[in-house]
């Protein structure tokens, strides 16, 4: 079977699932987000594996907790005097650890934290942003996602039918320059859809976060991340969606789109 058809029967059977998760919020985001992390973490562990630099679960835990306790550290204050805790004994299990590389296990495990796992964490604090007036039912999270699934269609299609200038072959070789015009272009269509069938008032910044977001950042994302395998000299994080590779290849943009996004609600509420 044709990869693209592999590629778009999985997207049929997981879209909605991811959806309805996200709608409903809660015990199933929450649950969402940890297997996601731990996926993450296993994918993350084997690229550097392949580069010899071995990353402890047990310790890259510790900086994951201090996270966690630092996001519910408004509901119970004590929890932001556990969190620095947890970061002091995550680097002082560095000095019983018997390793001659401990600056790449501490750097790989740290990146981990601030690249895949804090992104993710931010989910549940995105999907309660903005306002139901400006992203209608839907809501800020559904549409970044929504956003980021328009443009790798517009920079997939696009490409394939314009590209002719490179975009950035070190990371990617297929990718061009007319493709990324063309997912940044994409990017916006929900925010679009939404004004045009009366179901929100976007703002104009809202447009704007959004394309940066999504079609800007989002797109770094994926080339950051094929340039992680390129140096781990491998195609693909794991092999576990069909026809899509690894967790942290289907979620890849969103690692850095995530963040962003969320930063536009906390500068302009």
């Amino acid at each position: 079977m044709p990869n693209l058809v592999v590629r778009i029967l999985v997207a049929f059977a997981g879209i909605p699932l991811l959806l309805w998760i996200v709608w409903t919020g809660g015990y199933p985001l929450w649950i969402l987000v940890v297997l996601l992390q731990i996926v993450m973490f296993i994918e993350w562990k084997q690229l550097l594996a392949k580069r010899g630099i071995i990353v402890s679960a047990a310790q890259t835990a510790l900086p994951i907790a201090a996270l966690y306790t630092a996001y519910f550290q408004h509901d119970y204050p004590l929890l932001s005097g556990a969190a620095i805790l947890l970061i002091a004994l995550w680097i002082v299990s560095f000095v019983f650890r018997r390793s001659k590389n401990r600056i790449s296990e501490m750097g790989g495990g740290l990146l981990f934290v601030v690249y895949a796992a804090l992104p993710v964490l931010l989910w549940p604090l995105l999907r309660l942003s903005g306002s139901f007036d400006r992203f209608s039912c839907a809501g800020a999270l559904i549409v970044l996602f929504a956003a980021t699934w328009c443009c790798d269609s517009g920079a997939y299609f696009v490409g394939r039918s314009l590209g002719r200038h490179k975009l950035y072959e070190q990371a990617s070789p297929k990718k061009t320059v007319e493709g990324a015009v063309g997912g940044i272009l994409f990017s916006i269509l929900p925010l679009v859809l939404i004004k045009l069938f009366g179901w929100g008032h976007p703002t104009a910044l809202d447009y704007l976060a959004l394309t940066i977001a999504v079609g800007v950042f989002g797109q770094a994302g994926d080339l950051l991340e094929s340039l992680f395998k390129r140096e781990s000299g491998v195609k693909d994080s794991s092999a576990l969606i069909p026809g899509h590779g690894g967790v942290l290849d289907r979620f890849d943009s969103l690692l850095l789109s995530t963040p962003v996004f969320y930063a536009y609600f906390m500068l302009v509420p």
